[in-house]
């Protein structure tokens, strides 16, 4: 569908809309923060946005000397940055889109040991019982926030979701002597 998908500019100025930070800030928040809930940047994207930004106008950079180290650079939203921000809040989006690693293997499973089809299962739950209570330290932190509680529960339902999900492909998976999914099993060695 037609729409603009959130390019790593728009995420820079989404988290200097709310505050000034240094380049390792930012990608601390896409890294352990609410962002890295709901999307990516990299660290070798991110500082190239930076300097785009600070290029186009829409944000200030400050230099902060330090005793025996490089010099933090301090970044801060300009007025013109953030009316860039809000008019490319207003622009359509592109359709959401959900890449997993994990279930792009799990499409696959007919194919792997039962061994390693848990222990990627195993795997899995141990990142998302980690997310769940990254949500959880955030819904503390932003307490009466509705706006912010309100996306947190909808990530923390998806989550969920999966967790339960999990569960019952591990249960299948202790049941059967092959694989969490019989029927692929059978048309994959028929093949």
């Amino acid at each position: 569908m037609n729409g603009e998908t959130v390019n790593v500019e728009m995420l820079c100025l989404s988290i200097l809309f709310e505050e000034q930070a240094t380049g390792y800030e930012i990608n601390q928040r896409f890294k352990l923060g609410e962002e890295a809930l709901f999307a990516e940047a990299s660290v070798s994207a991110i500082y190239p946005a930076l300097r785009k930004l600070e290029h186009k106008g829409f944000v200030d950079v400050r230099v902060q000397p330090q005793a025996g180290k490089p010099a933090r650079k301090i970044y801060r939203i300009t007025d013109s940055g953030r009316e860039a921000f809000q008019a490319m809040l207003n622009e359509p989006l592109a359709d959401d889109t959900f890449e997993s690693p994990f279930l792009y293997l799990m499409r696959f499973a007919h194919l792997l040991p039962r061994e390693v089809i848990i222990d990627r299962i195993a795997s899995r739950e141990r990142q998302l019982a980690a997310e769940l209570t990254c949500i959880g330290a955030l819904m503390r932190e932003h307490g009466t926030d509705e706006r912010r509680r309100w996306l947190l529960e909808q990530r923390q339902a998806m989550a969920l979701a999966l967790k339960d999900s999990l569960a019952a492909v591990l249960q299948r998976c202790s049941r059967t002597s092959f694989s969490p999914f019989p029927e692929r099993a059978r048309r994959g060695q028929a093949q």
